[in-house]
């Protein structure tokens, strides 16, 4: 007879949770602090990860978050303090020697290389000489395509980084840390190129992971993820540790408070707006990608004045060349582009913007200049620059003036108009990005991913400014893999699966399974 006493699962979370805590830490930080000239990013921060644990770490953008995780993985070089690894002190001067010590990191910043394939992106981790090369890669794939189906993580294997959208990058990215078996895993905003879908897939591996042993940072902006996934909560801002908790002392609400030091309103409230001419139009429009097969398949759809039409889908499936055809940046293979009554399917980026269309990238780094100032960064575009102009030269007065007004009237915390636009936090450069996109008012506005990687505050910012845009009479065509975002924000939802409308539902009656369903199978349950 087995003498094994059978242990209820819920008491086994509570018997490893108790464990957790009476053991000592895998990782401490100890008065770690980072300058970067001035500015003190990290400033005398203590913090602990145990075995088994999901600690998340919250602030806002530019709270220094993510250079603690850089200085503890090893990218950046403390100026103080010291960082202790199961018990014992190490010096970890770069990132090989912090996977070495057990540590892995997934950056929001894609640290791949995009003109490798996935797999070669992947050798770089490993000590694989490649005296054997196509023997030794085929051995990476095998592993490659196992972790894929363990963790939910589908990419082919043999696509070349630059030609995947940016929420496959960041699966790879994310495989990448799982590939060196690291114990100690830091994850900074992992989730914020994933849809919800692939957000809950991820938060299944992650927990997965945690129960097999290893410890994970779990960087976010996303309170209700800390609320689905963390053990314990550690909110940081100006550099600085303001409040470390278990999940169950603390409520959202709390959260909200102790990361932007007043209230937040999670739900925009929505204007009624009556809905004007259709301004934005497709019609059958097909288009390829990079890889030069299909991504676009006979789509058709339409942004009225006045309305905010939804794009949801998993990434991959479209969303990415359907905002290039728009913009001008690809060119359809068949169907058209309307703007207003005109067709303007073939025009380059510069004159799609001239008949009044602006644009929020995607990748926010592609739409700036990172050593200009902002001032310049603000007439990237010839279109722009023009309305700078006295005759053929450039009024620096009137662009050093309106850079100042548009700092001013958006938000933007930067030490002056000729600072280099690297020297902005992300939820500043976004706002930046949005300033210059919408002070020339165009008549419609192709928003794609405009929160990512924002701090709640800076969410409700940016959100609040495309509802005053709505009732300003602008179309606006806001692609998102926040399904919440989507439903908060759109009028109408139009679900994109392998490069179809999958189907286009009123918001007011969608609701998340419905589009979970159209987003994975095309078709309503």
């Amino acid at each position: 007879m087995n003498d094994e006493r059978f242990i209820p699962p819920a008491l086994n979370a509570v018997t490893n949770l108790i464990g957790m805590q009476a053991e000592a830490p895998v990782l401490e930080a100890k008065g770690l602090t980072k300058r970067f000239g001035d500015l003190v990013a990290v400033n005398g921060v203590d913090f602990e990860l145990k075995k088994g644990e999901i600690h998340a770490l919250l602030g806002e953008n530019g709270a220094g978050k993510s250079t603690l995780c850089n200085v503890i993985y090893g990218y950046y070089k403390p100026d103080a303090g010291e960082v202790r690894v199961k018990g014992k002190a190490v010096k970890i001067t770069s990132p090989k020697e912090g996977m070495r010590a057990g540590i892995g990191m997934v950056h929001q910043d894609l640290m791949l290389i995009p003109n490798l394939s996935v797999i070669q992106n992947l050798s770089l981790t490993t000590d694989v000489k490649l005296t054997k090369p196509i023997l030794e890669l085929g051995s990476i794939k095998s592993r490659l395509l196992e972790m894929e189906q363990t963790y939910g993580l589908e990419v082919d294997p043999e696509a070349q980084v630059e030609d995947l959208s940016v929420g496959e990058r960041q699966r790879v990215e994310i495989l990448k840390c799982l590939f060196i078996g690291a114990d100690i895993l830091l994850f900074d905003e992992p989730t914020s190129h994933l849809t919800e879908i692939e957000t809950e897939k991820l938060f299944e591996s992650l927990k997965r992971m945690a129960s097999e042993g290893r410890s994970i940072v779990f960087v976010t902006h996303h309170i209700d993820e800390v609320t689905a996934i963390a053990n314990r909560i550690t909110v940081m801002k100006l550099g600085k540790v303001v409040a470390t908790k278990m999940k169950t002392e603390v409520t959202p609400d709390e959260l909200a408070m102790l990361i932007v030091g007043r209230e937040v309103m999670y739900n925009v409230q929505k204007q009624e707006v009556k809905l004007g001419e259709p301004l934005l139009q497709l019609v059958d429009v097909s288009a390829k990608n990079d890889l030069g097969t299909p991504a676009l398949r006979g789509v058709s759809i339409e942004v009225r004045a006045g309305e905010i039409v939804g794009v949801a889908g998993v990434s991959g499936n479209g969303q990415r060349e359907l905002d290039e055809v728009i913009t001008g940046m690809r060119s359809p293979i068949s169907g058209k582009v309307v703007l207003a009554g005109s067709d303007i399917t073939h025009q380059k980026p510069d004159e799609v913007r001239r008949v009044g269309v602006a644009h929020v990238c995607e990748e926010h780094t592609t739409g700036f200049v990172f050593d200009f100032s902002l001032k310049d960064n603000l007439i990237l575009q010839p279109f722009l620059a023009d309305q700078f102009k006295s005759g053929v030269l450039l009024d620096d007065g009137k662009l050093r003036e309106k850079t100042k007004e548009l700092l001013k009237d958006y938000n933007v915390v930067a030490s002056s108009e000729e600072a280099p636009l690297r020297t902005l936090s992300g939820g500043n450069r976004q706002k930046f990005l949005l300033a210059r996109e919408l002070f020339w008012e165009p008549r419609v506005i192709v928003a794609n991913n405009p929160t990512k990687g924002l701090d709640v505050g800076s969410a409700e910012y940016i959100r609040n400014i495309l509802m005053k845009q709505k009732a300003a009479g602008r179309a606006i065509l806001m692609i998102s893999a926040d399904l919440d975002e989507v439903l908060d924000m759109s009028d109408r939802i139009a679900v994109m699966n392998q490069g179809r409308i999958a189907g286009v539902v009123d918001a007011k009656e969608a609701n998340m399974h419905e589009l979970a369903t159209l987003m994975t199978s095309g078709t309503k349950s």
